[in-house]
């Protein structure tokens, strides 16, 4: 099980944005402290009717609040920017890790399930980082800030009235394991559905040729009634939390009635000061309420780190070996295929296969549907697992060509169209690069392009 703790890693080169919105945290709890503690001179001295010292705690008290508010703001920005940013490292570094796993890969995986994990997933240990971080310094240090006054002012009102909270602390370790458990149902049910709707969408033409909308609406219902069941389940651990915070937390206000009343009726404390513990008694209801979140908010992105783990962990069983790369050459290459055999699972695709690409001749591969064609050109371009000794480039083994040198070089048009989120113009130089992609573009035919609309046919590129 991936710790939550090794995803803090891609918080390091942000670490400085983020000790300063933790330290605009602590700054918010110390200046509540200056409101508590105005607030009950002011109140004291309209007890004592001293009017005249009325104004001064009330100014300063507004003065606290304003800056109290301030920088509860910008602890947040800087928290949450912090996030942010470590979330966009991690998802880039997860595309990247993506593209170097084969195809066999995402022929064992859905589609939905490499979904969930770079969207929900990564959303969810944002999450954790970003609002959990909050709620985490936040009570850490209005717990200490609030105790050390308390203390300093009378120990045994503030022990007491403190006493529910360790209580709250252990309910919510309790419930945190069942948190994680079903989270991580959710998150594999939520993946199992994103694949299907996937699937359907891409075939939408094979279902409605063959009539099989309501096979598909049938097993798409099913589908979302396990992902509604899962929900339920997470949902009905989750909500235990907030009633036994709720409940849990009003016992140290009662506490400081019977305790802290008797405490200013004995002239231990003054009713300015009594006005204090509650307010700062107050202050700690809300950390403690969402301490529950926050251990909910953990345990979701501990289980959601522990599938981004899992992909991380996930190696590519095509070797990239740290050669030199292919000179780069507009010549045609020659290619040499010598008793090529390629298995995948327990089927043989390609058995003893021989042939030899001169430069600048052209070479059919034909055959009937599931004899290898397919399989024999990702081998050509290493898309799957080759053995060495068996493919040849200008005499040398592909096995030894760095990956990117290789891809680079090869012009690949697999069976399934596609078209990038991009111009016409990024398709069509796709895999020239740098400066020059476009005016080699123009080179490739652009003419058949003239029937397109006015904007983008070559002439607007």
């Amino acid at each position: 099980m991936a710790s939550a703790r090794s995803s803090l890693g891609y918080l390091k080169p942000y670490r400085r944005t983020l000790y300063s919105g933790v330290g605009m945290l602590v700054a918010t709890n110390v200046c509540y402290l200056g409101v508590a503690e105005f607030q009950g001179r002011g109140l004291q001295a309209l007890v004592e009717r001293r009017t005249d010292d009325v104004l001064a705690p009330v100014l300063l008290l507004l003065g606290f609040a304003i800056v109290t508010a301030l920088t509860r703001i910008a602890s947040r920005v800087w928290i949450f920017n912090a996030a942010r940013a470590a979330e966009y490292d991690l998802r880039s570094e997860l595309f990247g890790h993506l593209m170097t796993l084969s195809p066999g890969y995402y022929r064992d995986h859905s589609t939905g399930d490499v979904m969930s994990r770079l969207t929900n997933d990564v959303q969810t240990v944002r999450a954790m980082w970003g609002a959990g971080a909050v709620h985490l310094a936040n009570a850490v240090t209005s717990f200490a800030t609030v105790l050390t006054w308390m203390m300093l002012r009378d120990a045994r009102v503030a022990l007491l009235a403190i006493l529910p909270y360790p209580l709250i602390f252990f309910v919510g370790q309790a419930l945190s394991k069942r948190i994680y458990r079903t989270t991580r149902e959710v998150q594999a049910e939520l993946g199992t559905l994103s694949s299907r709707i996937q699937e359907d969408l891409g075939a939408i033409q094979v279902i409605k040729t063959y009539g099989l909308e309501e096979v598909r609406r049938a097993g798409f219902l099913e589908g979302s009634r396990r992902l509604l069941h899962k929900n339920m389940e997470a949902a009905k651990v989750r909500i235990q939390l907030g009633p036994i915070l709720n409940t849990l937390a009003p016992l140290g206000i009662a506490i400081l009635i019977l305790v802290g009343g008797r405490a200013v009726i004995h002239g231990d404390i003054n009713v300015g000061e009594y006005s204090a513990f509650a307010a700062l008694l107050a202050r700690l209801v809300w950390p403690t309420l969402t301490l529950g979140f926050m251990l909910a908010l953990v345990q979701r992105g501990r289980a959601s780190w522990s599938r981004l783990v899992q992909l991380q962990e996930t190696q590519s069983d095509i070797v990239d070996r740290a050669e030199p790369p292919l000179p780069q050459t507009a010549l045609p290459a020659h290619v040499e295929v010598k008793d090529l055999s390629i298995q995948i699972g327990t089927r043989t695709i390609l058995d003893h296969v021989s042939f030899e690409l001169r430069p600048g001749s052209v070479t059919a591969i034909v055959g009937r549907t599931g004899s290898g064609k397919s399989t024999l050109v990702e081998a050509l371009c290493r898309l799957i697992r080759v053995p060495d000794g068996a493919i040849f480039i200008d005499g040398r083994d592909i096995t030894s060509i760095p990956l990117a040198s290789l891809r680079a070089q090869v012009g690949y048009a697999p069976q399934e169209a596609f078209l990038f989120s991009t111009t016409i113009a990024d398709n069509i130089a796709m895999g020239y690069g740098g400066g020059t992609a476009l005016p080699r573009a123009r080179g490739q035919e652009l003419e058949k392009l003239g029937a397109l609309p006015t904007g983008i046919a070559p002439e607007a590129f």
